[in-house]
């Protein structure tokens, strides 16, 4: 089961990398393409967390 776990993990962490890297173009820092993602994905969200 833990070998399971470490080659998710790995691929978690190679797809994130290549992610990191395609983004770049648009200047996004690492990490920031998900943010992205999420407020692509889910209209209004912005407005949803400023109301709480």
């Amino acid at each position: 089961m833990s070998d399971i776990l470490r080659e998710v993990g790995n691929i978690a962490r190679a797809l994130d990398y290549m992610s990191n890297v395609g983004f770049k173009n648009m200047h996004l820092n690492n990490g920031q393409y998900l943010y992205q993602n999420r407020i692509y994905e889910i209209p209004g969200i912005i407005s949803q967390v400023s109301k709480k």
